[in-house]
């Protein structure tokens, strides 16, 4: 038997097999049940791609009120001082560190 006529006659027996399912599955559960699930199964894909473009959504606003929201805060003058603040302390640590120390008395 050559490669074709093979090939032919497996999808033959996949076929037959098919069927066979096929017709145990509508005596198990039945057509119409099973067509009901598989509604009810593209309703819910349709509701979870729903949710998921909601939820992008939701990520877009929350990263456009980040920027909205901290570009401000950046400007304020308190925020600039305790920056200013914090990287004067990190920038030059000995010459407080010795005031403190003479202040303790050592």
């Amino acid at each position: 038997m050559d490669a074709p006529a093979r090939a032919l006659e497996r999808m033959a027996r996949s076929a037959e097999r098919g069927a066979s399912l096929l017709e145990r599955f509508e005596d198990e559960v039945g057509m119409e049940r099973a067509l009901a699930m598989l509604e009810r199964m593209e309703r819910l894909a349709d509701a979870i791609e729903d949710m998921h473009r909601s939820l992008v959504e939701i990520e877009r606003v929350l990263v456009d009120l980040h920027l909205r929201v901290s570009s401000p805060l950046g400007r304020l003058a308190l925020t600039r001082r305790r920056r200013q603040a914090g990287g004067e302390e990190t920038a030059n640590p000995a010459p407080k560190a010795a005031a403190r120390s003479r202040n303790r008395g050592g």
